[in-house]
């Protein structure tokens, strides 16, 4: 099973990447990459100290 979201901030739900959740089996991940629109944004952020400003999922 695969599920993805699309991650928003604020009310004005400025995307900022996409989630991804797999399971399979006994075995679950999640998976991260941020939109090119929001890694060229003035006011881009890491979302997560974890999380570098990458296209690539992480």
């Amino acid at each position: 099973m695969k599920t993805e979201l699309d991650v928003c901030l604020g009310k004005v739900g400025t995307p900022v990447g996409k989630l991804v959740f797999v399971r399979n089996g006994p075995r679950m991940f999640t998976q991260f990459a941020y939109f090119q629109s929001w890694l060229e944004d003035e006011e881009m952020f890491n979302v997560s100290p974890d999380l570098t400003p990458a296209l690539t999922y992480q």
